[in-house]
């Protein structure tokens, strides 16, 4: 929302240019992915599912996460994928990023949806460290 305040992880419907089938895109921690989990900024070391979804028959779905460019992507025939921000080059805490679904349907027309203003959590970084001798 316009709020101000953090994004949601809500579906995105884009309309096609001739008004045909709908696309939507939600990101989640389990999956299938559920209307009331909130994300918020999203964590640096967990598995972050993607599911784009479609009113039609669908042959293939390319998923990528997009700021200033393509940093991951992936094309396949599941509805579904995952990655790991920790394991995406280029990822930082810094800046917003946008999910995207390409779906290729069987007359070869495609259809988007994007999920817009994601965050991600900082990775950890190690201060110090003490050494303490048990016995």
């Amino acid at each position: 929302g316009g709020d101000g305040g953090q994004p949601c992880a809500t579906t995105v419907d884009a309309d096609t240019t001739y008004g045909g089938p709908l696309a939507s895109i939600q990101a989640c921690y389990f999956y299938p992915c559920s209307d009331d989990e909130v994300l918020g900024t999203i964590a640096w070391g967990r598995e972050l599912i993607v599911v784009g979804d479609i009113d039609a028959d669908a042959m293939q779905y390319k998923f990528t996460l997009e700021s200033n460019g393509i940093i991951w992507e992936e094309t396949g025939e599941q509805a579904a994928t995952s990655f790991i921000p920790r394991n995406v080059r280029g990822l930082t805490s810094e800046g917003l990023y946008t999910l995207r679904v390409t779906i290729t349907l069987e007359d070869e027309s495609q259809v988007e949806a994007t999920l817009e203003g994601l965050q991600f959590a900082a990775p950890p970084q190690l201060h110090g460290i003490d050494v303490v001798l048990v016995n």
